[in-house]
């Protein structure tokens, strides 16, 4: 889909003219400046200019729904595609190919060129870094986490994950430095069980050792490995990285 076949789907809508679902929880908008977007919950994923210009932005939601409802509505040749943990836009008609590195906010023109591929290396091989530390990370919080070390939130938790939490989603550094100082931050889970679904037993195995009541054994490595896939996940997003 391209500007003129989004205007002329919501130009041939009967009643409001500015807004209509196409997929679930997904609705193309019109805007006062004439730009239409592919909204997907809360996140204007796709914005369509009435220049040409395509801009798109995840919200810091990397995931396959966010890709595939790019892929669906975005015009041919644009695509987007993963890769260990990378997203990357194809801007070019020649077969699926890693011609940019996706970020949130980038515009897409006639004018937009291809990556470096040595860019394309150096960013895989950072991603990879990146995953594994936090594949470290994960278990060993865990392990804190059953051991009694990672105390309910409270007012002495770190400032920034309890406080500005979705308020600086920007501030990558902030989380990396956790996982390079191995920082196990209690609201950081708290978020990350409030923000990504999970079984109810798992928020209660996590509750119950917030209470200092003795860890729920009944499925205890389910429950943590739970947990760890929670943490990495929640992580990843922080970071950037697609889930």
């Amino acid at each position: 889909m391209n500007y003129k076949e989004a205007k002329k789907v919501l130009d041939n809508k009967r009643g409001d003219k500015n807004s209509k679902k196409v997929a679930n929880n997904t609705y193309l908008k019109r805007y006062d400046d004439g730009t239409i977007a592919v909204r997907l919950h809360q996140t204007d994923i796709i914005q369509y200019k009435p220049n040409g210009t395509i801009i798109l932005n995840s919200g810091g939601w990397k995931t396959v729904t966010t890709k595939a409802r790019m892929n669906e509505f975005l015009p041919n040749p644009y695509g987007i595609l993963q890769e260990k943990g990378v997203w990357y836009v194809q801007i070019t008609p020649d077969g699926w190919s890693k011609d940019l590195i996706y970020n949130d906010g980038m515009k897409l023109t006639k004018s937009t060129k291809p990556t470096n591929i040595k860019v394309v290396e150096a960013r895989q091989k950072k991603i990879k870094r990146q995953i594994d530390q936090i594949n470290k990370y994960a278990k060993r919080y865990v392990n804190a986490l059953f051991d009694g070390k990672v105390e309910a939130p409270s007012g002495a938790d770190c400032w920034h994950c309890s406080m500005m939490y979705n308020k600086d989603n920007d501030n990558k550094d902030h989380y990396e430095a956790h996982l390079t100082e191995m920082y196990f931050v209690p609201s950081l889970l708290y978020h990350a069980l409030e923000e990504e679904a999970t079984s109810i037993m798992v928020k209660s195995t996590v509750a119950g050792i917030w209470q200092g009541e003795e860890p729920y054994t009944g499925n205890n490595e389910f429950a943590r490995d739970q947990i760890e896939r929670l943490i990495i996940k929640f992580m990843k997003r922080k970071i950037g990285i697609a889930n």
